[in-house]
């Protein structure tokens, strides 16, 4: 059984019995977002950005460090179809940056960027169907990257993109 003291009734005034429904009804503010659409989490954009396992990258203007060299193959890829972009992009490079010495860099945006300061120069004439194979790269680097729009920087951890191709 189930008692309900009404608001505004008499003090002494008791009604047993179920609570009126309108009492669960959410607030005008409230329905409004709940009706609002969902914004996918980080995990979900990723997922329909790459076709994959969001677990596989990190989404991440700086990746983690790693006191380990290796091959690095940064590609650049259309959202949704992973399918390489080959035109239109230039890609500027520093593998000498000093993380405790950190350079001034200078880049000239219009309609082609220019990249100077630190050891940045341009490398857009290494890039081979989209993809720049950094070999050996060292713990810190700088990767600069004109896209005109802009887009998501995701590092692969793991998966099918992390395979490095033979030269």
């Amino acid at each position: 059984m189930r008692r309900t003291f009404l608001a505004g009734a008499p003090r002494k005034q008791l009604k047993i019995g179920p609570p009126p429904a309108a009492i669960f009804d959410l607030p005008a503010s409230c329905k409004a977002a709940a009706d609002a659409p969902k914004v996918p989490t980080e995990a979900e954009r990723i997922a329909a950005e790459t076709g994959g396992n969001a677990a596989d990258f990190v989404n991440t203007i700086t990746a983690p460090p790693s006191r380990n060299t290796c091959t690095v193959l940064f590609r650049i890829v259309r959202a949704g179809t992973m399918q390489p972009i080959a035109t239109g992009i230039q890609v500027a490079l520093d593998v000498t940056y000093d993380v405790d010495h950190p350079p001034h860099y200078v880049v000239g945006l219009g309609d082609h960027a220019t990249f100077a300061g630190g050891g940045l120069h341009e490398v857009t004439s290494q890039l081979q169907n989209g993809v720049l194979r950094i070999d050996t790269a060292p713990q810190y680097f700088t990767l600069d990257v004109f896209l005109g729009k802009g887009g998501d920087w995701l590092w692969v951890k793991s998966g099918k993109f992390s395979t490095v191709p033979p030269r």
